[in-house]
């Protein structure tokens, strides 16, 4: 009977110690279980505001640049609206000293006396320079500018050339618009330096090693950014490029850094063209007005002048396989096509 109590209290003593260990293991794996979900949510959560925070930074960036592009169309209608209004008042003077250039040849006929000669006697030839002195005051007068139009005019060419390469710098650098934001925020040497780098990372990361580093779906942004600077291809002192290359770990692929690399360089061939940009002007006096105005924000620009005087006035800008043409005659053919189309 002693024996029997002794086996029941061991088999209580052995199911309450079971019971307790089994109690330990479940509260463990709960502990466990409950950190690996929670760093889930919180991984979740952090994914989420990152998103919504670049939404709303494509949102911002997208309405201020249509802001830009709609006060540069106002800007470019006004100032065709005024010029087509002087053109009108050109034209106007034109047809009154037309008017009066008939007026007074009217009166000269009028006042011709017939001259008796001996036949076979040649009429004396008197040059009359009048006519031709008079289309040089209308040359004067109508078509050649004065010095603050003139001015005027090569101001507006060169708005016309900004506005411009900022076009091709928003066409090339879409749909990938980080980059416009990259040359908002830095200057000319600034930029030089960071496509320095961006240069030798795309170089790097384009090997097998670096491009199964970027592309592992195991590592973190975080982990991936650690290996890159161990190996050496994101240096720890250049902080602006080292956030950029965590802005493309959490938000691009590698083909999409491949592409934003591409379109990074089409924009970098705009901002600081090499080529040679060919500007016609009528002479060496408008050679002057025009550097003027065009050399303060654009001296890093390689140019050549050309001097047509048969272009009666403004200014022509070539650049690349464009042409600004803001010449008088081309200005003219604008003006008459318009008013066809009105007719």
């Amino acid at each position: 009977m002693e024996w029997m109590i002794q086996q029941i209290v061991l088999y209580t003593i052995f199911s309450i110690g079971l019971f307790v260990i089994l109690l330990f293991f479940l509260s463990l794996l709960e502990q466990f279980f409950t950190a690996l979900f929670s760093d889930f949510s919180q991984n979740d959560i952090l994914e989420k505001e990152s998103l919504i925070q670049r939404l709303h930074f494509l949102k911002r960036a997208e309405w201020h640049k249509q802001q830009h592009l709609e006060a540069l169309e106002k800007d470019y209608q006004q100032r065709e609206s005024l010029f087509f209004k002087e053109m009108d008042c050109l034209i106007e003077k034109n047809r009154e000293y037309e008017k009066e250039l008939m007026a007074l040849k009217n009166t000269e006929t009028s006042n011709v006396k017939a001259v008796v000669v001996a036949e076979k006697t040649v009429a004396p030839y008197t040059a009359n320079h009048f006519l031709k002195n008079f289309v040089e005051e209308v040359y004067e007068q109508v078509f050649c500018a004065t010095i603050e139009e003139e001015q005027q005019l090569y101001q507006n060419s060169i708005q016309e050339f900004d506005a411009f390469l900022q076009y091709e710098k928003i066409r090339c650098a879409l749909p990938y618009k980080v980059i416009l934001k990259l040359y908002d925020l830095y200057d000319d040497e600034q930029m030089k330096l960071f496509a320095e780098s961006f240069k030798a990372f795309n170089d790097s990361i384009r090997t097998l090693e670096m491009k199964q580093v970027y592309q592992s779906s195991y590592l973190s942004p975080e982990q991936k950014l650690k290996q890159l600077q161990e190996k050496g291809l994101v240096d720890i002192a250049n902080k602006e490029f080292m956030e950029f290359v965590f802005y493309m770990l959490t938000h691009f692929s590698y083909r999409q850094v491949t592409a934003l690399y591409h379109n990074f360089m089409r924009v970098y061939d705009v901002h600081f063209y090499t080529g040679t940009i060919k500007i016609e002007v009528t002479s060496k006096e408008a050679q002057q007005l025009f550097e003027a105005q065009w050399l303060p924000q654009h001296k890093d620009y390689r140019t050549e002048y050309l001097i047509h005087p048969q272009m009666v006035g403004g200014v022509i800008i070539h650049y690349a396989n464009m042409s600004i043409d803001m010449s008088y005659k081309e200005m003219m053919q604008r003006y008459v096509m318009k008013k066809e189309v009105a007719i």
